[in-house]
């Protein structure tokens, strides 16, 4: 397989950093190696924030996706970058945390709904991490051959738990390698066989 020099020596780095460096590694990969993906999955994480009623009320009232649907976009963006690419513990990281406290202190929501929010994935979003179809993991899903969970009126979704266990389900082991068969044709191969 070609892997792109840049890509594959990133990759080598993530492989031997040590596990307390995190965040520069994750930095890397959202910030350049993996920038178009961390894009699509910030926009499917920032919409999903509309499939709980309570939440998706408070967003309705305030009237700023109907009148200004980019600009909270682009703004949770900024946020979310900033304490990327600066750091939770740094100075300009904690501004970041305490601004979208503020901003989100008469939010509605129990602790369930951040649940949601945080700690599921769409079928889409399972899709793209199993590298299968959306389709057939939803198919896979109705015939309650994957586990999933069912969240409001019928909406799936997936935790990482799950995930591993349709992995798991769906992994392929063998049994060893087997032994080389001889293939003989007639009876010239058969004598030959015998005599070599």
């Amino acid at each position: 397989m070609n892997l792109n020099t840049g890509l594959a020596a990133s990759l080598k780095h993530q492989e031997e950093a040590d596990p307390i460096d995190w965040e520069p590694t994750f930095r890397q990969m959202v910030l350049f190696d993996l920038a178009a993906d961390m894009e699509l999955g910030f926009f499917l994480s920032y919409y999903r924030n509309f499939a709980i009623p309570g939440i998706a009320a408070t967003l309705y009232k305030n009237a700023e996706i109907q009148h200004r649907p980019m600009k909270r976009s682009y703004d949770t963006a900024i946020v979310i970058y900033e304490l990327i690419a600066c750091g939770l513990d740094s100075e300009r990281g904690k501004e970041m945390i305490a601004l979208l406290n503020r901003v989100h202190r008469n939010v509605p929501g129990n602790k369930d709904d951040l649940l949601y929010v945080l700690l599921t994935l769409l079928p889409a979003e399972a899709a793209s991490v199993l590298k299968c179809t959306e389709a057939w993991l939803r198919e896979g899903a109705a015939k309650g051959e994957f586990p999933h969970a069912v969240w409001g009126k019928g909406k799936i979704i997936f935790t990482s738990g799950h995930l591993k266990e349709i992995a798991q389900l769906r992994e392929v082991r063998t049994q060893g390698p087997s032994a080389p068969t001889v293939r003989m044709i007639g009876t010239r191969a058969q004598t030959r066989q015998k005599y070599s």
